[in-house]
């Protein structure tokens, strides 16, 4: 894998500033860089709600249309028409009134009988763009972010859970068992701390980040970190209360009474590891968010004051962190102490890595993980992206979804696959390409082989499964909640 990379100080995008690596509350933030149309061609839009007025001195064809012809309506002249439009008018009243009985006789029956003419919930938002249906049929979890990570209890019995927002209110779903059929289980985690005086709410569609401990050998507690950006635009972390392998209670994290050190900028997304290993990791959960200056951070729990630049990127880029191998140990085991952060450029995803080599420091990968990625023109209409390792760590796949809905994979086992196109199996057995037959929003992977996203209008969050064999075909699992 050192083949891959090259040792580099500065952001991707060499013409802009470097930023000084600081800690804590004293930290002063960058300046933004302004837009530069040759920049970032894709932020320069046309809104396509702009009513043009007519200019001075243009006349209107209809206005002399009327004028020249103002002797006559319909071919008739103007006292014909008025007598005639006086017979109609006694006609219908005569007819109204004859029926007026009989309608009123029967409204209760016909209020019953009508259709219902309002699309359902569940019907995609056609000729909208994925993510931006405006129509008032849209479903609770519309502009919902997601968040997803798996553990296993001490029962030895698998666990899934996926964070999401609806109404304002951070929620959870939780799944026992590797059988796809189980039940998921909801718990509101806002409704347990609303009523503190302390408490400070997301803001609506908050990027979220989630990670469960390994406790599995580690002597570590076992406990699952919630992170989001709140009102004020600071990043908070939740945590669920030790050894709960349900995840039913939850109390402040750490990262919660030190939270003015990390100010996210308005369009920031969030993603969170655990960096957690025998040897040559922190044993601590690590963030990674944008500041308004556009300066990608990473912080970790072995000191939330302390937070070290990684990369400028794009404003609002998507963000995703994940352990990976380092150099094989003695007696042949590859120890999992690297990370890999990927971010989005002006059009690409690329990667950003920690501790190659166990060196404790940052360098830049080359390659372009996901290249030539559409983009709507605005921060709500930006690529996301979701990756995740699998087979012990050894490989690692990463999805991107454009803003047209389509979905492209690149996945890694000793080099690169680039810019595959994704098939799905869709709930109804119809297979697809590029997408599946519901428009995604959001979407997030987890480390168990599972693909989430959030129905484009809203209506609910699918499931969807692949197999290590074929990291290209997603199949239609479950739903896990639905309006």
């Amino acid at each position: 894998m050192a083949a891959h990379y090259q040792h580099e100080q500065t952001a991707e995008d060499t013409r802009l500033p470097e930023v000084a690596s600081e800690s804590g509350l004293e930290a002063a933030y960058p300046t933004p860089t302004p837009y530069r149309g040759d920049e970032y061609p894709e932020y320069i839009s046309t809104p396509s709600d702009v009513v043009l007025e007519t200019k001075p001195g243009n006349a209107n064809p209809a206005d002399s249309y009327g004028k020249t012809r103002r002797s006559y309506c319909f071919g008739l002249s103007r006292k014909a028409f008025w007598i005639t439009i006086g017979v109609l008018f006694v006609v219908l009243a005569a007819a109204l009134g004859g029926g007026l009985g009989g309608a009123l006789s029967h409204r209760s029956s016909s209020d019953k009988s009508t259709s219902n003419t309002t699309p359902s919930v569940n019907q995609p938002p056609g000729d909208l763009p994925p993510g931006n249906n405006t129509k008032s049929e849209l479903g609770p979890f519309l502009n919902s972010q997601l968040a997803a990570t798996n553990w296993t209890g001490s029962d030895g019995e698998a666990r899934r859970a996926v964070f999401y927002q609806s109404a304002g209110s951070l929620l959870v779903s939780v799944v026992k068992g590797s059988d796809d059929t189980e039940t998921w289980t909801q718990v509101n985690i806002t409704a347990l701390f609303e009523q503190d005086a302390d408490w400070s709410p997301p803001r609506d569609g908050t990027p979220l980040a989630a990670t469960a401990v390994p406790w599995q050998g580690l002597d570590q507690d076992f406990f699952v970190g919630l992170f989001y950006i709140d009102v004020n635009g600071l990043v908070r972390q939740l945590n669920s209360k030790p050894n709960d392998y349900d995840i039913q209670g939850w109390i402040r994290g750490p990262e919660w009474d030190v939270a003015t050190t990390h100010a996210a900028g308005n369009d920031s997304r969030l993603s969170s590891v655990a960096y957690y290993c025998p040897t040559g990791c922190l044993q601590h959960q690590c963030i990674t968010y944008q500041d308004a200056g556009r300066q990608v951070w990473l912080a970790c729990g072995d000191n939330w004051l302390v937070r070290k630049p990684m990369v400028i990127a794009y404003p609002g880029s998507p963000l995703s962190i994940i352990t990976l191998p380092n150099l094989p140990m003695e007696d042949g085991e590859t120890e999992i102490n690297v990370l890999r952060c990927f971010y989005y450029t002006d059009t690409d995803i690329r990667d950003f890595n920690y501790n190659v080599g166990g060196n404790g420091t940052f360098i830049q990968d080359p390659i372009t993980i996901v290249s030539s990625l559409q983009s709507g023109g605005s921060a709500d209409t930006l690529p996301q992206v979701a990756a995740s390792p699998y087979d012990s760590f050894a490989k690692n796949t990463v999805i991107a979804r454009e803003y047209t809905g389509n979905i492209i994979v690149s996945w890694w086992y000793n080099d690169w696959n680039l810019n595959k196109r994704a098939n799905f199996i869709n709930e109804d057995g119809s297979t697809t390409q590029d997408s599946p037959n519901v428009n995604l929003s959001a979407i997030e992977m987890d480390y168990d082989h599972h693909f989430y996203s959030v129905a484009a209008d809203g209506s609910k969050i699918i499931q969807y499964e692949w197999t290590s064999d074929s990291p290209l075909w997603f199949n239609w699992t479950s739903t896990v909640i639905s309006a």
